[in-house]
């Protein structure tokens, strides 16, 4: 499976549970991480068909900043 349909496969697990609760915290954070897996999966998508690789820089050594 493409990583992308991973991604949203657990978007939509999340919605789901999101759906099936009934505690208000618990469904904001579901749907947060729901939020979270579609923007992975976008980025996933938008790098299949690219060279480029979408991600954090590196973090700087001590040494480097110095």
């Amino acid at each position: 499976m493409p990583q992308n349909d991973e991604y949203r496969t657990l978007a939509a697990n999340c919605l789901r549970m999101a759906k099936d609760t009934g505690e208000a915290g618990q469904k904001a954070m579901l749907l947060n991480m729901a939020n979270a897996w579609l923007r992975l999966a976008h980025k996933a998508e938008k790098n299949s068909h690219s060279d480029l690789v979408y991600g954090t820089p590196d973090q700087p050594t001590p040494a480097a900043v110095q």
